[in-house]
């Protein structure tokens, strides 16, 4: 597992932290994904989850109403390697730190509750030296994405649809580039690079 430092989330977001809180998660995205996604059938024991930042929100009987998770690069690579374009490759030879963003999904249409992970991906990614957050989106979410966080588009179309009507996009973000927008939205300050490396 990669070490990883861990990070004071915007509320109500939690991050799991133990293996007894895996089951409810893996439950959450299968039938979540079984609606939107029916190519995605694999979420027990997921292996990426053993080097991720894996974030999430419950309600009052401990149900899973959203998720999100920041996979970091390692030997086995990134959950979805294989529809990446070759910068991604080339972020590598430069040695960048890079995680993906996947298995996101917020059951409503909660626009505070979107604010706060893009928000917790943020600090995650600055408190861990990452340099880029990759991300397979819908082609239809990437104008959002470029537009709010400065966000590079890669591929337009990576060839997979997951079993949806989507086609899919590959987007890179460039996490120190971050658009003066994207903390506008968050009513907050970037985070100083210098002063969490001194801190560490």
């Amino acid at each position: 597992r990669i070490s990883m430092i861990s990070t004071n989330l915007p509320s109500p977001l939690k991050q799991v932290n133990s293996a007894e809180e895996l089951p409810r998660i893996w439950t959450f995205r299968k039938n979540e994904y079984s609606k939107r996604y029916k190519e995605i059938n694999e979420f027990r024991n997921d292996p990426f989850d053993d080097n991720a930042a894996i974030i999430y929100t419950e309600d009052a009987n401990k149900n899973i109403t959203s998720t999100g998770r920041l996979t970091f690069d390692s030997v086995s690579g990134l959950p979805e390697n294989d529809v990446f374009p070759e910068a991604v490759n080339e972020y590598r030879t430069q040695g960048l730190n890079l995680v993906e963003l996947g298995r996101f999904i917020i059951t409503n249409s909660n626009m505070a509750l979107l604010k706060a992970y893009y928000e917790a991906f943020y600090t995650v990614s600055m408190v861990n030296n990452v340099h880029f957050i990759m991300m397979v989106m819908r082609q239809k979410d990437v104008a959002f994405h470029q537009h709010m966080m400065g966000a590079e588009l890669l591929s337009d179309d990576v060839g997979i649809s997951f079993g949806s009507q989507h086609a899919f996009a590959c987007v890179a973000w460039e996490i120190e580039k971050t658009s003066p927008r994207f903390f506008k939205w968050l009513g907050r300050q970037p985070l100083d690079k210098v002063a969490l490396s001194e801190a560490a």
